[in-house]
């Protein structure tokens, strides 16, 4: 595997910002090795929680996109983690295990920590935990926001993409349709070359039912899935993916429940992820259009929920703090519930035409969301029916995200 540069700068996709991995302490991310590791009695010293407020109480919580370290106030701030010590997170307010302190960067004509190898490389973590602390799943941990990064992160970048949409506008629903359908096609079909999910994503996939039942046989069955619970900051789906020109990436999907996305407060505490996003994918419930909502329904309106979104992405400004202008994320605008639809397309055929999309939601009456998904510089829009009421297989959640990963791989 290859190692590391001592001196690289990796994406966080929890705050927001660019972390210098060598700042970036080893923290225990196993439940069961935190609870067996806890000391019987403490005292004042052996068992501190440094918290957000503790370490960077003058940096906000939600960070600016994708600052350098370099140039950023916070993420070069000499700090020491001492191991043993536990560091509560921002994301999740979880406390873990200090397994060993940052290692820092060390003065090449000193070696430093470096000395048993080359100073050019960054230490693993292995070797900062003496490749004895394996059962509690150690990883780098964000010295800014204090939540366990990517596993992966020293060889994969990620990239963070925004799942948005109203309440049962079946977004959950739609990415267990490509998780499963994409172990059924294989990565080919979504124009990469690997393709995988984390146990950890589908064991929170998991969770979302009840003790016993599995997801993915509820949905083959044509069952209703869970729902993503309102108000709570949930992890990101993590893929393992693979982009045809041999790039070795994360890509984490973000689904943000749809209540939190109708409250201007509750969609920056809860899910800023939109603000520094690689891509925002919008699901579009017909069943909330106006044409087809029940005059008993009370559902937010589509189009002001993404025009908040595009107002959040305009309110930020056109720089960060260092002058680096922000990248704009592109809109996936896909109509969900294909099936529903008065006349709805065939989509075994392939993908509508744009024209042809915009042309059914000013069917539906509702013109007005076209206009919200045009306010974006790059809008792409999309067509699918990720569980057909009438039984039958997905269709064109593969499609979807195809250009999904293909709008990644161009950046």
């Amino acid at each position: 595997m290859d190692l590391a540069q001592v001196d690289r700068e990796a994406f966080c996709p929890f705050h927001g910002g660019f972390v210098l991995l060598a700042s970036c302490p080893i923290i225990a991310t196993s439940a069961r090795y935190q609870v067996n590791s806890q000391l019987d009695d403490p005292g004042d010293e052996a068992d501190p929680v440094v918290s957000f407020t503790d370490t960077t109480g003058e940096v906000d919580e939600v960070a600016p996109r994708r600052v350098a370290a370099g140039t950023s106030p916070f993420a070069t701030a000499p700090r020491s983690f001492r191991s043993g010590s536990m560091l509560e997170s921002t994301i999740d307010g979880t406390k873990r295990l200090v397994l060993a302190d940052a290692p820092g960067v060390p003065e090449p004509e000193r070696g430093g920590l470096f000395r048993r190898r080359d100073p050019q490389y960054l230490p693993s973590v292995a070797d900062l935990t003496n490749h004895g602390a394996t059962a509690a799943r150690p990883a780098r941990c964000c010295p800014v926001c204090l939540h366990p990064l990517p596993i992966t992160i020293d060889i994969r970048d990620p990239y963070p993409v925004a799942l948005v949409g109203s309440t049962q506008a079946s977004k959950t629903t739609t990415m267990i349709a490509l998780i499963d359908s994409a172990a059924q096609e294989g990565p080919a079909a979504l124009g990469v070359s690997t393709f995988s999910t984390t146990e950890a994503s589908y064991n929170y996939l998991q969770s979302l039912e009840s003790k016993g039942e599995d997801i993915f046989e509820k949905f083959r069955e044509g069952k209703r899935v869970g729902r993503t619970a309102a108000r709570v900051r949930h992890p990101p789906l993590e893929f393992r993916t693979t982009f045809k020109r041999g790039e070795n990436v994360s890509v984490l999907i973000q689904d943000v429940a749809g209540e939190n996305l109708t409250d201007p407060d509750d969609r920056l505490h809860e899910s800023p992820t939109v603000l520094w996003s690689d891509a925002v994918i919008f699901i579009y419930n017909p069943e909330d259009s106006p044409l087809l909502r029940s005059s008993s329904t009370s559902r937010f309106d589509q189009a002001i929920m993404l025009n908040g979104l595009r107002d959040d992405l305009e309110a930020r400004g056109p720089s960060d703090p260092t002058g680096r202008r922000y990248p704009e994320p592109p809109l996936v605008f896909v109509l969900a519930k294909a099936d529903l639809l008065p006349t709805p397309p065939d989509l075994r055929s392939g993908q509508p035409q744009p024209d042809e999309i915009r042309s059914i939601l000013r069917a539906l009456r509702d013109g007005s969301v076209v206009s919200a998904a045009e306010r974006w510089p790059d809008v792409h829009w999309g067509c699918i029916a990720a569980a057909p009421a009438n039984g039958g297989e997905q269709q064109g959640v593969l499609e979807v995200f195809r250009l999904v990963l293909d709008l990644l791989a161009r950046q």
